[in-house]
């Protein structure tokens, strides 16, 4: 999977297949990310994890309009939280955490598309976090920072090319 495939994956531009992730490699992407926050002085991230076909698609719906999609087909989802009263990192954490993930679903030859939750409310006004952290039974008081869903990509659509970059966004100082 070359890099404009990867961004198009992670902007949640991707259709997955049926294909069933392989058990160690559903481990070593966990892993990947426990060892994101190893260390960590005060991190509280944790993650909850689910292949329920109901449980997905209620999260898919969970999140804001339109960018559930992404993730209603993956044979997977992870969840990342994190208390952001005693983790004052936890922003840095998460996205730790998010990208680890990411990057070690794509060393593995699978697509990983994060869906951010934090700070993104539903149609009706309810906060995406609140209705994810019903469906996953995650304690009040805790943040959801994001849901990745993981699989095999069956076609990944949009990829950017390098004709495509905008350029100008760069600002080099001299």
């Amino acid at each position: 999977m070359d890099l404009s495939n990867i961004l198009a994956v992670a902007q949640g531009r991707c259709i997955y297949n049926k294909v069933e992730i392989p058990a160690d490699y559903v481990e070593q992407v966990l892993t990947a990310a426990l060892y994101a926050i190893k260390g960590k002085p005060g991190c509280t991230c944790e993650l909850y994890v689910t292949d329920k076909r109901l449980d997905m698609e209620r999260l898919a719906d969970a999140c804001e309009q339109g960018r559930g999609e992404s993730i209603k087909e993956a044979p997977l989802l992870i969840a990342v939280v994190a208390d952001a009263v005693r983790d004052t990192d936890m922003e840095e954490h998460s996205a730790s955490v998010v990208s680890t993930v990411c990057s070690q679903a794509a060393a593995l030859g699978l697509a990983a598309c994060p869906v951010m939750i934090r700070g993104h409310y539903l149609t009706d006004g309810e906060k995406c976090e609140d209705a994810v952290r019903g469906i996953l039974d995650i304690q009040e008081g805790e943040t959801v920072y994001a849901v990745i869903g993981l699989g095999y990509a069956e076609t990944s659509v949009d990829a950017c090319s390098d004709e495509d970059l905008e350029w100008d966004r760069i600002h080099i100082k001299e």
